[in-house]
């Protein structure tokens, strides 16, 4: 900023973390399934939204208190290009009666890694 003052111009250090992910959606709830069965496929779109960069992804990992109740498989490979999008579809086989929940966690290049989708189900 260019003013009258001593020093003048005056500069303000700006930093941030942005991202060129997109969840669609950012979480998903399998509802009551059977302990003993796996549910159907829950679908999420990652979409890159960098207009020159393709992002790359390392890795896909559940964190929290009930992640083998819960597995991935996706169509990303281990890279996604400029506005390109691909598919991660989540199960649930529940382990026990009750509430469970974990986080899917994708780690990658494009800014505030790793990104995350909640997942909670109810085994009955």
């Amino acid at each position: 900023m260019v003013d009258n003052a001593p020093g003048s111009p005056q500069t303000v250090p700006l930093c941030g973390v942005g991202t060129a992910v997109k969840l669609v959606p950012t979480s998903l709830s399998f509802g009551r399934v059977p302990v003993g069965t796996t549910s159907s496929p829950r679908g999420v779109t990652l979409r890159n939204a960098s207009v020159n960069a393709a992002l790359n992804i390392s890795a896909f990992k559940f964190s929290g208190f009930n992640t083998g109740a819960f597995a991935e498989t996706n169509t990303c490979g281990t890279s996604v290009p400029p506005h390109g999008s691909c598919t991660i579809s989540v199960t649930f086989a529940p382990k026990a009666k009750g509430f469970e929940n974990a986080t899917l966690n994708i780690f990658d290049d494009g800014g505030a890694s790793p990104q995350t989708v909640m997942v909670t189900g109810i085994g009955e």
